[in-house]
């Protein structure tokens, strides 16, 4: 049986590794960057649907609800997956580390910790919204109003727009590989779709993506759609939002082992929540997939601690042992 690999879009990005099992069809699952390596797993599905349409659709499982569809805001809680499949960025960080240029079409250094953004003069969302400088603008003080970007954005100095589809960007001490980290977690909206929205964007949201929020039932599923309105050039679109799906839902199962049940029974085709126990169901004791599996590493930018108990009760109080 031969597994194809398609790409789901990094929009529908998964925080961890993805294993994919193969069937008729191709399904997988590409991730946003992450600093350690964890696993997930998908199953390759028919390329026809179950009613044999010929559309490709996907069902992914994920062990927790995104509850709103704000783009900015907290990621847990299944939020930043689901906010790549509706959002973009200006950049977009590759799952290796590289960087791709997305709603930006250039970026320039004029000066230290000066720089200058231009965006594509084309883009518009899902609601035909044309976007300009001015939305970019907008999308960043909407994210540092919503206190979470604090660690990405307290060396951003200021943000203004220079022109139509340019702004500058300066920043005070700015950290190595800052600006590109900032770039790729503040999603940009059109000030317009916003407004349009009604609510915030909570339960109606208008990005500027392949895909539009088809339907929503809390706490159990979550289903997208493609359009036909992308506004990038085939020829121009980075790897991380080709649309290869007509659909894709997620799917929401709690508890964590019941991800590889579903995945051994055909009842979902991805996970990105997978329990250590269950890695040998999917991967050889070399770690390399089984007949019929496959998974996709990626590295994050998280951080592991270990803190050693050093009280004088603990044998770590030991230096020699620590």
């Amino acid at each position: 049986m031969k597994k194809h690999v398609i790409s789901v879009l990094l929009c529908m990005t998964l925080s961890v590794t993805a294993l994919t099992a193969c069937g008729n069809q191709a399904g997988s699952v590409t991730e946003t960057p992450v600093a350690e390596t964890d696993k997930e797993t998908a199953q390759d599905q028919p390329e026809e649907n179950a009613a044999n349409t010929g559309e490709k659709t996907m069902i992914v499982a994920s062990n927790s609800d995104c509850v709103t569809f704000a783009p900015w805001g907290q990621q847990g809680g299944g939020r930043k997956a689901v906010r790549r499949a509706l959002y973009e960025t200006l950049a977009y960080m590759n799952a290796d580390g590289t960087v791709s240029l997305d709603l930006a079409k250039e970026i320039n250094e004029v000066s230290d910790g000066v720089y200058d953004i231009e965006i594509y003069d084309y883009i518009v969302d899902t609601a035909g919204n044309p976007m300009t400088a001015s939305d970019v603008v907008f999308s960043f003080k909407k994210a540092e109003e919503s206190g979470v970007y604090a660690a990405y954005l307290d060396n951003l100095e200021s943000i203004e727009a220079t022109g139509d589809y340019t702004v500058q960007l300066t920043f005070t001490n700015e950290k190595v590989g800052g600006l590109y980290t900032m770039l790729d977690y503040i999603y940009i909206v059109t000030e317009a779709g916003f407004e349009q929205s009604g609510d915030e964007m909570v339960a109606n949201p208008i990005g500027t993506t392949s895909y539009v929020l088809d339907s929503y039932v809390a706490g159990s599923s979550i289903k997208f759609k493609k359009v036909d309105t992308y506004w990038q050039t085939e020829e121009l679109t980075i790897d991380a939002l080709k649309a290869n799906l007509d659909s894709f839902e997620w799917t929401i199962i709690s508890e964590k082992s019941q991800h590889s049940i579903a995945l051994e029974t055909g009842g979902i085709d991805a996970t990105n929540s997978v329990l250590a126990a269950d890695y040998g169901n999917f991967v050889d004791d070399s770690g390399n997939p089984k007949d019929g599996y496959g998974f996709v590493e990626s590295v994050h930018t998280g951080l592991l601690t270990l803190v050693f108990n050093c009280s004088d009760d603990s044998m770590c109080k030991d230096e020699n042992l620590r």
